[in-house]
């Protein structure tokens, strides 16, 4: 027997859950978090439709979202992602939330079953119309014949840029009879080769290797934008309502929480806009209320407790009285009376584990304590009995009418969900992009274990499949095999100065050490800069101007996925960078977790708005990395860079400091040289250093001198 048969047994709630689609208006109460997840997987699995749920919040939509993508297949849950205020969405643009939100709207548009997670913004968010956005999609086939020209056309129409050569999510590159493609919400780029006007072949490749991943006969090439045609020009506008078939369930939770999260968000976009001088934003938000009234999909109303909707009419009403479980902190013998008890009361016992392995784990564990029980399949379910299963529910609960208690490791030893989350890469200093940059000997930095030394490429075999490990030694001759996929953990080591660095034990505790004693550093740096900040809140600093095209433009060019902590401190300083009073910001993170991007981003808006921006390094050695970033980064842009170092001849540094004063360069990177009293600056607005806590004593006096 499955859970679902097992949940068949309230026929109270399957009624309703039928019930759904005809009562266009139903309400189900008394349903705590883990029972949610519940609903939702059973809704999806009587009903068979696609199903959008509006969180009340930003928190409350990536947790749903979090928890319900551990309970389905790949590719079954999705998340729109849409900005609260206005005035974070003009300062940051997120290649990611937009993946997501395009990623969203093409599965809607497939009217098959799954799940799309939201905000109540996203009801106010204009998107084109469902049957536009389709139009705009591309199907590409081999053996068929196309013109080139005009699809060239098509993808800039769709949001495309052209280059020589596609690097990044949202770019197309056409050379001869080769065409490549780089949607945005798909892993890697499309190269399609062409004999004449017939496409002879279509392939999936690694952007950094050029190397072949798939062969495919078939593409969907879908817009590289949710605004098509600048919707906020010709008001040609919908929702993603208008994506969901009508035969679609829509559920609120929490409907009252979403509407005073409504009146509380646009209130604030209302003054935004009172005060934003840009007509860009003016038609970004839609009216709520309208939106609602002109739902036709069937409603769900899920609340833990039972509200007042006065203006609704509510065709169905169900209060479930669920619960939520004991939790037992590990105490076995707690455990075990409590097994007693519902044995006694003939309760339906499901115990999950997050694996087969914990579920033989806890089994024998129970064993120890006098537990008998069992490991059943997910398909033979025993009612009355108790029983270990494996599933991916993140929270326990309990149905009393049926007699169901479900506990899941966390209930009962306080064990964390088990929760899929990206690798982060090392998206700054000497990220490896490819191992043939490395060489045997080369000092190599693992996020995880510290400084090794990299000994080469070895083939080895495990678990009967053969693959290539990039072999790191440690002291000791303790050796580390990392998977080549994995590149990403694994940071090419840059001295200071040339210093050889201190190798690191494998399985010891200096590289923890070493983060320690880095945080110790930032609480003195701290202590410094309060009574700076004493002055300098008297003080009226400059107002930066909101994100442009431009700003837009050189954000979207970075190569790499922004992790969360990037936005939210990219978000953050350009809020601050807004605002009249002036800023000090401390960003702290480990090596190569992308800090310097953030710091570039922060520069870009400064000298956007016809500011010079000063960027302040300990080394020379660090002063040429920075430097050949910001050449790589700023290519593209209108922003003249120079460094200050000691390896330049006077007659060079002459030139820059003539350069500076008179603005014509718009960023230096340089040693403490920046700080000589020869260096002016016509119109300095930003100052960035970085590893301050290395900088003498002199010169931080001259430091908090220019912060003045």
């Amino acid at each position: 027997m499955k859970l679902s048969e097992l949940i068949a047994a309230d026929a109270n709630l399957v009624n309703f859950i039928k019930a759904v689609p005809q009562a266009k208006n139903s309400m189900l109460t008394g349903v705590n978090f883990g029972a949610f997840n519940l609903i939702i997987r059973e809704l999806l699995h009587r009903l068979q439709q696609p199903i959008l749920i509006v969180a009340s919040d930003e928190n409350r939509a990536q947790q749903i979202y979090s928890s319900l993508v551990e309970l389905f297949e790949e590719n079954m849950v999705h998340f729109f992602p849409v900005e609260p205020l206005l005035e974070t969405q003009a300062a940051v643009s997120s290649l990611d939330e937009l993946s997501q939100r395009l990623d969203a709207m093409s599965f809607l548009l497939t009217k098959q079953k799954g799940i799309v997670i939201s905000t109540p913004q996203a009801l106010q968010y204009p998107l084109p119309a469902a049957i536009k956005f389709k139009a705009n999609s591309l199907t590409l086939k081999v053996n068929q014949v196309c013109n080139l020209s005009k699809i060239c056309d098509f993808l800039v129409h769709c949001g495309y840029k052209r280059d020589d050569l596609v690097a990044n999510p949202g770019e197309f590159a056409l050379r001869g009879d080769i065409l490549d493609i780089y949607p945005i919400n798909i892993a890697y780029p499309y190269r399609i080769e062409f004999f004449d006007d017939e496409i002879d072949n279509i392939r999936t490749f690694n952007p950094v290797s050029q190397r072949t991943k798939d062969s495919l006969t078939e593409v969907v090439i879908e817009p590289a934008d949710d605004q098509l045609d600048k919707l906020y020009q010709n008001e040609d506008y919908t929702t993603i309502l208008d994506y969901l078939t009508e035969s679609g369930i829509i559920c609120f939770d929490d409907i009252r929480a979403i509407r005073q999260n409504i009146v509380q968000i646009d209130a604030r976009n209302r003054d935004y806009l009172a005060h934003e001088t840009s007509t860009n934003m003016k038609n970004s938000r839609l009216d709520f209320t309208s939106i609602f009234n002109q739902i036709v999909q069937a409603k769900i109303y899920s609340s833990l407790f039972q509200v007042s909707v006065n203006d609704l009419k509510i065709d169905q009403l169900l209060n479930l009285h669920t619960r939520e479980p004991q939790q037992f902190f590990s105490q076995m013998s707690l455990i075990k009376n409590e097994l007693s008890v519902y044995e006694l009361q003939q309760q339906t016992v499901i115990i999950q584990a997050d694996n087969l392995v914990r579920a033989k784990q806890i089994k024998s564990t129970f064993a120890d304590y006098g537990i008998d029980i069992t490991i059943a399949a997910e398909n033979k379910l025993i009612p009355n009995k108790r029983q270990i299963i494996v599933d991916n529910f993140n929270q326990g609960f309990v149905l009393p009418r049926i007699s169901l208690v479900y506990l899941t490791e966390h209930d009962l030893f306080n064990r964390q969900p088990h929760i899929h989350k990206k690798i982060k890469s090392l998206e700054n200093a000497q990220q490896i992009r490819s191992y043939q940059e490395l060489n045997p000997g080369d000092y190599v930095v693992h996020i995880n274990h510290g400084i090794g030394i990299f000994e080469g490429i070895k083939t080895l075999e495990s678990n009967g499949q053969k693959g290539d490990y990039i072999t790191i030694t440690y002291r000791n001759h303790d050796q580390l095999f990392v998977p080549a996929d994995q590149l990403g953990v694994v940071q090419k080591y840059v001295a200071s100065d040339g210093k050889i660095p201190k190798i690191n034990k494998l399985g010891g505790n200096e590289w923890a050490k070493t983060k320690c004693r880095v945080q110790e550093k930032i609480e003195d740096i701290a202590d410094e800069l309060l009574a700076i900040y004493a002055h300098r809140a008297t003080e009226k600093g400059f107002a930066f101007l909101p994100d442009d095209e431009l700003q837009r433009d050189f954000e979207a060019a970075f190569p790499y996925l922004e992790t969360p902590d990037q936005i939210k401190a990219i978000r953050e300083i350009k809020l601050d960078m807004q605002k009249e009073k002036p800023m000090d910001r401390l960003l702290v993170g480990d090596v190569g977790f992308g800090k310097t991007e953030v710091a570039l981003r922060a520069a870009f808006k400064a000298i956007d708005s016809g500011k010079q921006v000063a960027f302040l390094v300990p080394t020379t050695i660090l002063a040429e990395q920075h430097y050949a970033t910001m050449l790589e980064r700023f290519k593209d842009f209108p922003v003249n860079v120079a460094m200050l170092c000691r390896f330049q001849t006077e007659k060079e540094a002459d030139e820059i400091a003539t350069n500076l004063s008179n603005g014509k360069i718009d960023i230096v990177v340089g040693t403490h040289r920046i700080l000589s009293r020869d260096i002016k600056f016509k119109n300095l607005g930003l100052l960035i250093i970085d590893e301050e806590q290395r900088f003498g004593v002199k010169h931080k006096e001259k430091l908090k001198k220019i912060k003045k």
